[in-house]
């Protein structure tokens, strides 16, 4: 009698681990990897709009620089009297280094900024991460910048990235709780 209650509780355990890990972990995942895909599908004029607004919801502004007019991938952002500087590369593809983010900090200096925006739906590689902090440059990119801009996409655009993270993770629990039911199964039989 004890085989069956070790093997429902084998079941049990692996279902619900399962379940949980796929539904909370799992479909965020999955639901930031589409997001980004669809962000990368979007034109530049479109998605820097999006930054522009996801960080006036931060109380970020826009200046128009004169002397950067020309430059379509800076901006300066003004914030209580202070400036910040706004640097997006468009495209998924992007793995962005140590080059860029001391690029961006000599900008800080000579625009005499109080800090920027490092944004990118591709990567920014860990190791420019503590260097970044230390210059006051925020580094958005992929699972950072999904958040921020998932609002700003069409209302019938997100709904259907997110039913398709929910489908992936329903799929993914119904097969977990049949290997669940062959664990509890083995367990019974040894």
């Amino acid at each position: 009698m004890s085989n069956w209650l070790i093997a429902i509780a084998v079941t049990l355990l692996v279902g619900g681990l399962a379940t949980v890990y796929f539904h909370l972990v799992q479909r965020r995942r999955d639901e930031t990897r589409a997001g980004i895909t669809a962000l990368s599908g979007v034109s530049w004029r479109s998605f820097i709009h999006m930054v522009l607004d996801a960080l006036g919801r931060r109380g970020f502004t826009r200046l128009i620089d004169e002397d950067n007019s020309g430059d379509d991938q800076d901006f300066v952002l003004v914030r209580d009297q202070e400036r910040w500087l706004l640097s997006c590369k468009h495209g998924s593809a992007f793995v962005l280094g140590r080059l860029t983010v001391n690029e961006l900090a000599r900008a800080i200096q000579l625009k005499d900024a109080a800090g920027a925006f490092l944004v990118t739906q591709g990567r920014i590689s860990d190791e420019v991460r503590p260097v970044a902090a230390l210059q006051r440059i925020e580094l958005l990119d992929g699972p950072a910048l999904w958040p921020q801009l998932r609002d700003f996409l069409p209302a019938q655009q997100l709904a259907a990235i997110r039913d398709q993270a929910a489908r992936l993770a329903r799929q993914r629990i119904l097969l977990s709780w049949l290997a669940a039911l062959l664990a509890g199964v083995a367990t019974w039989l040894a």
